[in-house]
C-alpha cells in the first residue's frame, strides 16, 4: 500500500489547500518579532493531531489522532 501525503490525505477528505494550511505554531506574542537565522530543528514525530482553532479564543479542540509509521 503506498504513503498518502498530508496534502493527498486533505484533497481526498475534500479540503483544498486553499481552506486549510498545515504548520506548527511556535509561538504567540502580542509584539512583532523580526525574522532571524536560527540553528536547525528536527525532531521525531510519532503522531497527527488535526485540531481547530478558535480564533481569537486561544482554544483549541482536536478533532482527531493518528499515528505515523517511520
Amino acid at each position: 500500500m503506498r504513503a498518502l501525503t498530508l496534502e493527498g490525505a486533505l484533497a481526498k477528505a475534500g479540503v483544498g489547500a486553499r481552506q486549510s494550511t498545515p504548520h506548527l505554531t511556535l509561538l504567540y506574542v502580542a509584539r512583532r518579532v523580526d525574522e532571524q537565522p536560527i540553528t536547525r530543528i528536527g525532531w521525531t514525530m510519532r503522531e497527527f493531531v488535526l485540531v481547530h482553532s478558535l480564533l481569537g479564543q486561544k482554544r483549541y479542540i482536536p478533532l482527531g489522532k493518528w499515528p505515523l509509521c517511520g
